[in-house]
């Protein structure tokens, strides 16, 4: 007899045969958990809106020695447009001299026929409130103007304040430009991005926020299942 004791010994039979058949069932939970957290892992990123690599050259004028690189710039006149690298963040500042003379930088892209961008830029403005309707500050995408801040009093910003708007590439190639004028003060410009805009995809008959929440619930069953993986193994020790 493999027990001295009868009933002990079928009681050690029995739990060996419980912990065999929890082992197995661990295993098929087990896989069930990957499976889910596969399918978590794998639905997330598809809603990224944008990747995140920016096709704008030397975007924040930080190119060694020679902070206008890769850019064509045109200012207005002598003097008023020029880089700014001695503190702080380096920029673009656009001072062109009166209404309608603008600074204008510009950068050709390399883009896909159709595909929408997210174009993104930080801008200051330190015009003269009594001189406001001397500024002017434009983004351009392909010629048109995509972007317009006038100097006004609600355009005011002494600091560098983020801004956005969505572009639409029509060929292999896209002109990115922006101009300004501002007497007697400045529009500062840097970290200019563009960005590809990734679309979302979402199952047939579905919608995104649908998607999103089966995505979040295969999640949460997995981080479920692994607690329970982890309390059998605890007890079964």
């Amino acid at each position: 007899m493999p027990y001295k004791n009868i009933t002990s010994g079928a009681t050690l039979r029995a739990r060996d045969c419980e912990l065999k058949g929890s082992s197995m069932s661990l295993r098929a939970e087990f896989r069930v958990a990957l499976l889910l957290a596969l399918a978590c892992a794998l639905a997330v990123p598809a809603f990224s809106q944008a990747a995140n690599n920016n096709i704008v050259t030397n975007a924040n004028f930080s190119y060694p020695g020679n902070p206008g690189y890769d850019w064509t710039y045109n200012p207005a006149a002598a003097g008023h447009f020029f880089f700014y690298t001695t503190f702080g963040p380096a920029v673009a500042a656009f001072g062109g001299y009166a209404p309608g003379y603008y600074d204008t930088i510009s950068q050709t892209l390399t883009t896909q026929p159709g595909k929408t961008y997210t174009l993104t830029f930080d801008l200051a403005n330190t015009y003269d409130p009594v001189f406001d309707f001397y500024a002017d500050f434009r983004a351009l995408w392909n010629g048109a103007v995509v972007f317009d801040a006038p100097g006004t009093e609600a355009n005011y910003w002494d600091a560098l304040q983020p801004f956005s708007v969505t572009v639409e590439a029509t060929g292999t190639s896209s002109t990115l430009s922006f101009a300004a004028y501002n007497d007697p003060g400045f529009y500062y410009l840097t970290e200019s991005s563009v960005t590809l805009d990734v679309p979302v995809s979402a199952p047939e008959g579905g919608s995104a926020p649908l998607y999103l929440a089966l995505a979040a619930a295969a999640c949460a069953a997995a981080f479920v299942l692994n607690s329970r993986i982890k309390s059998r193994r605890r007890a079964a020790s």
